[in-house]
């Protein structure tokens, strides 16, 4: 407990700030900061980002096969119970 008493202040609160992706089609029901200031976002003016909610791109993809992976998924890739779970893409 003594990490949450810091007088000169902390930058981001005494607990992490939660953000959402860049890509996220929701906003950040927790706080104004959409996404996380310090993201290398690496801008290029030949390919450039959508604007949040864009219309053109309603939805979001992601590559991985499935999100109930514990840590890289050594011990949970392999469950035939967890794959049965993850509906197909």
């Amino acid at each position: 407990m003594g990490w949450l008493y810091v007088p000169s202040g902390l930058k981001d609160g005494p607990l992490p700030t939660h953000y959402e992706p860049l890509e996220s089609l929701v906003e950040n029901p927790l706080y104004g900061q959409e996404t996380n200031p310090a993201a290398d976002r690496k801008k290029r003016p030949d390919n450039a980002y959508a604007a949040p909610q864009d219309a053109r791109f309603p939805f979001v993809l992601t590559t991985y096969r499935l999100t109930e992976h514990h840590t890289a998924g050594g011990m949970t890739r392999h469950l035939r119970h967890l794959n049965e779970l993850q509906p197909e893409l």
